[in-house]
């Protein structure tokens, strides 16, 4: 089974945040499909609780990470990093990660409109939703997207 980084939510202090956070239910397609070590500082409670009853979440990296390096430590040891836009998604892209990066529909200008790629990070596949903040379509491409990379997975 693969080793995949999840990055679901961004900083609750950041104005948008509401745009780039998804809460853990929501990636119930992904789980099961590899290991998954959850690589964020910041647990919101709720997402604590439901994650402590999944068995393929093998990590919940928060505190520990220590500043990018210790985080780009963790990220070089992931067969796929799943992310928001944070910035743990730049540095996995600048790292050169396998990466699969959710977007909402009108996203930072930095990733274009009409693109899956982006020309900053050539592993990096970007995945929007159509409508605002519904996220089961994305998810479950990216679950498809895991599914096609990690046969078997």
């Amino acid at each position: 089974m693969p080793n995949i980084g999840l990055i679901c939510s961004s900083n609750a202090r950041f104005k948008r945040d509401s745009l780039r956070s998804i809460a853990r239910e929501a990636f119930a397609p992904i789980f099961g499909l590899g290991w998954i070590f959850l690589i964020q500082k910041e647990i919101r409670e709720k997402d604590a609780a439901y994650l402590h009853l999944r068995p393929d979440v093998l990590a919940v990296l928060g505190e520990e990470l220590k500043g990018f390096e210790g985080t780009a430590a963790v990220l070089e040891c992931m067969d796929l990093v799943v992310s928001v836009d944070t910035a743990v998604a730049h540095l996995a892209g600048a790292l050169g990660r396998p990466l699969y990066i959710m977007l909402p529909f009108m996203p930072d200008w930095r990733w274009r409109l009409d693109k899956e790629h982006t020309p900053w990070y050539p592993d990096a596949t970007l995945f929007r939703h159509g409508e605002a903040l519904q996220w089961e379509e994305p998810i479950a491409r990216i679950a498809q997207g895991i599914r096609s990379r990690f046969p078997g997975a």
